[in-house]
């Protein structure tokens, strides 16, 4: 192969091995000597300066072609995907972390379960086989979770342009952010929308959904400062029974936690006169995931107390009593 950068010789190994999304590359040394300097000065070493990186050996790519896609029903529309995503084109000359590169960017585009690269060695240059694995056609979507707030229609309305396509994992993370804005939306600002857990091969998903548990509701006063202790470190202790203040709060433990429904909570703790702040900690339960524990941090009140049915917070401000 006259004229022609050998792949073996500047790739050594590749050839005969995949390049796969999945696991590292492992870099092989290079097989090219350097001829010595004629100038022994220029062998010395610079003292404080570091050894310069040699540059990476290219290759003339003769042609790029995308295998794996024969009986898919979509197979253009995902070639021009695979195309699109690589650097590499007929007639360019590539180093092997720039065709790596490439490998990972056609596997972020979101459209296949699989990608590998076999370059072969041809006599006008490297042709790069690049071998594909669709995800499959999206078909259903499953939410695994008890006592799921979201309806199934928001579901299928969501995913109703996707179903009966090549499944996108980008666009899949879209659609979750949806149904997550639901959650918000309606006040479940502790739900989280992960996965996809698993995908089956004739396209059914599976999302993993934490909706936020209240695993109860606890009561700690603090002073003035808004500090839980005293000038002794000891713990504020509070005239008020504890009771008197959960007596307040609908969310219980094992309700799915709601913002909205806390603030109306909040609202009617206010609204006794009893207290000047109330400050609410959300704390997760220690391997417990999606489960927390709403402390509530009260101040009493000394002062500032209106009459007539109102409550007043030094934060929110006078408001009727519920």
């Amino acid at each position: 192969m006259a004229g022609l950068l050998s792949l073996k010789a500047v790739w050594p190994l590749m050839g005969a091995a995949l390049l796969s999304a999945s696991p590292a590359l492992a870099q092989p040394a290079s097989q090219q000597v350097d001829k010595p300097s004629a100038d022994p000065a220029s062998q010395a070493p610079v003292q404080g300066a570091e050894p310069a990186a040699k540059a990476e050996p290219k290759v003339l790519i003769a042609e790029v072609a995308i295998e794996g896609l024969q009986d898919h029903p979509e197979r253009e529309r995902l070639e021009l995907a695979a195309y699109a995503a690589m650097a590499a084109t007929p007639g360019s000359r590539v180093t092997r972390s720039e065709l790596q590169t490439d490998l990972s960017a056609i596997y972020a585009s979101g459209w296949f379960s699989d990608v590998r690269i076999q370059p072969v060695d041809g006599p006008l240059g490297v042709r790069l086989v690049v071998v594909v694995v669709a995800n499959p056609v999206l078909q259903q979507v499953k939410l695994d979770s008890a006592d799921l707030k979201l309806p199934e229609q928001v579901v299928k309305d969501t995913f109703s342009a996707d179903y009966g396509k090549t499944l996108n994992l980008n666009a899949l993370q879209t659609r979750m952010q949806e149904l997550q804005r639901w959650y918000a939306d309606q006040g479940y600002s502790l739900a989280r929308i992960t996965g996809p857990s698993r995908v089956s091969p004739e396209g059914v998903v599976e999302l993993l959904v934490r909706q936020g548990t209240v695993e109860g509701v606890e009561v700690q006063f603090l002073n003035k400062e808004g500090s839980a202790t005293n000038d002794k470190g000891e713990p504020i202790r509070g005239k008020t029974k504890p009771w008197v203040v959960t007596r307040e709060v609908s969310l219980r433990p094992g309700q799915v936690f709601n913002r909205r429904e806390l603030e109306e909570d909040i609202k009617r703790i206010y609204g006794t006169g009893l207290f000047s702040d109330v400050k609410v900690t959300l704390k997760p339960v220690p391997a417990e995931p999606g489960k927390v524990v709403i402390l509530l941090g009260i101040v009493e009140q000394s002062s500032g107390s209106l009459s007539g049915g109102l409550g007043y917070s030094q934060s929110q401000g006078a408001f009727g009593q519920i």
